[in-house]
């Protein structure tokens, strides 16, 4: 369970965690207008349901096919959201958007690496190059900070150790 200790404020969930630092370091993060601020929050519902839904079976059933099914449902879905936009809300990444960028790695793992999964998505390829652009993004990948694995522990049916 994620978990921070900021100036004496114990949150827990990852949801309150990425809001209360977009919050205190950059606001822009949860949407820049009210009807980006709500698509937002809308849009992060979508993805942690997604994200149990690709998860879940990595812990009980560890069936590769049944994670690629949902993501070929699914994730279409979400790319027609983000329609022409160069991230889900607007113009400018918003705490969703990292999510979903985590979420495309670790599902690449399950579909043999990103060329696939982008293969099987219309418009993920462009929308995850946006994101894997982003500054901070760059320059954690580069750090010795960024671990490619694992995505999900070693007791998992389907985990990239």
């Amino acid at each position: 369970m994620p978990f921070i200790i900021d100036e004496g404020l114990k949150l827990t969930e990852t949801v309150a965690i990425l809001k209360h630092l977009s919050r205190k370091y950059k606001p822009e993060l949860l949407g820049e207008t009210i009807k980006e601020q709500g698509q937002a929050d809308m849009i992060w519902g979508i993805i942690q349901d997604l994200t149990t839904s690709l998860v879940t079976p990595c812990f009980t059933t560890g069936d590769k096919e049944e994670i690629k099914q949902i993501a070929k449902t699914k994730l279409p879905a979400i790319m027609a959201f983000k329609g022409q936009k160069s991230y889900l809300v607007g113009e400018k990444p918003t705490y969703p958007d990292f999510q979903l960028w985590e979420l495309i790695n670790m599902t690449a793992f399950v579909f043999g690496g990103l060329d696939n999964l982008f293969s099987e998505i219309k418009g993920l390829k462009s929308y995850f190059e946006n994101m894997d652009e982003q500054e901070r993004i760059k320059s954690f990948r580069m750090s010795s900070r960024w671990v490619e694995a694992p995505f999900l522990p070693p007791f998992a049916k389907i985990n990239n150790i």
